[in-house]
């Protein structure tokens, strides 16, 4: 429709210089008007047309995007709860993981309590041929002992940005004394749900 309108208006400037110029008759330059008031006219309905299909586009796009579930971090998907063209009815849809941070829970003796403080590092050694220690923070010291056990319980966290240590292994843990086995986790329990994100940690057991 442009370009039609732009070849409209060449016509109608050629025939204008050439009335002026009497190499050209009146009635042809009036056709040569109407010609390009004709193109101008379907020009505009093209560019309204194509507001009216923008919109529809936009509205197309925020429909699939309500439809779409995306998850706010990388991560592997532990469990799926519903299939394809099931109704989802304010329920979990995944439960996804978060394995670029674990989490260590380490059952401590008693008599360790007051020793390890919040930030202090810590080795780990996971239960893995020819795996190297790495380095954890602690994260959480509980504040009860467990009267059946003596023991209380730390939480340390372990970066896995290379994703090179699964979540789930068993390991032992160095505070600078004697090594406590414990066992490397994923973030718990991630649950990702239709209408807004809600992440919660597993319930201790």
């Amino acid at each position: 429709a442009q370009a039609n309108r732009d070849l409209a208006r060449q016509k109608l400037s050629r025939a204008e210089d050439l009335v002026a110029r009497n190499f050209l008759a009146q009635q042809a330059l009036d056709q040569a008007r109407a010609d390009y008031q004709v193109a101008e006219q379907k020009h505009l309905q093209a560019r309204d047309q194509l507001r009216v299909w923008s919109r529809e586009v936009g509205v197309a796009d925020a429909q699939v995007g309500l439809r779409t579930l995306r998850a706010p971090f990388e991560g592997v998907v532990v469990e799926r709860y519903l299939s394809a063209g099931e109704r989802v009815e304010e329920k979990p849809v995944f439960k996804l993981a978060r394995i670029d941070m674990l989490r260590v829970e380490v059952i401590v003796p008693a008599a360790r309590f007051g020793s390890i403080r919040v930030g202090e590092l810590a080795s780990v050694k996971p239960d893995l041929p020819n795996a190297a220690p790495v380095a954890a923070s602690v994260a959480l010291v509980d504040r009860v002992v467990d009267a059946a056990s003596n023991t209380f319980r730390v939480r340390l966290t372990l970066p896995n940005a290379d994703l090179r240590l699964p979540a789930g292994l068993r390991c032992r843990i160095s505070f600078g004394e004697a090594p406590v086995a414990s066992e490397a986790r994923q973030p718990g329990g991630m649950r990702l749900d239709t209408n807004l994100p809600a992440f919660k940690d597993k319930p201790r057991r």
